[in-house]
């Protein structure tokens, strides 16, 4: 039997202004296995859509209770950007992957 290869960490994106939820949050993900996640995290909505135009994140963890946004509205003002990255990444990743192919 071959053991399978490493796989790469889920990177995950906490947009979370608490301090202590940011702790137990961190905690978990570690008791869910060492090295299985990379965490970042960021204090306001508007600093996760900079994030997510970035290297982006595999994962977003979304407190709706922010200094910059509250309730659903949280929710809706973040739904569509999320989405369109993770539409955006999929894309790119299929790309890279035809382009790999034609190079063999």
């Amino acid at each position: 039997m071959t053991a399978a290869a490493p796989s790469a960490p889920i990177r995950v994106l906490l947009v979370e202004d608490n301090p202590g939820d940011t702790r137990l949050i961190l905690e978990m993900l570690r008791e869910a296995g060492e090295g299985h996640f990379e965490l970042e995290r960021v204090e306001r909505l508007e600093h996760a859509f900079e994030r997510l135009e970035g290297s982006g994140a595999d994962v977003v963890l979304l407190d709706l209770g922010l200094p910059d946004s509250q309730g659903i509205e949280t929710f809706h003002r973040a739904h569509e950007p999320v989405i369109q990255h993770a539409i955006e990444r999929k894309h790119s990743e299929g790309a890279a992957s035809l382009t790999n192919r034609g190079s063999r």
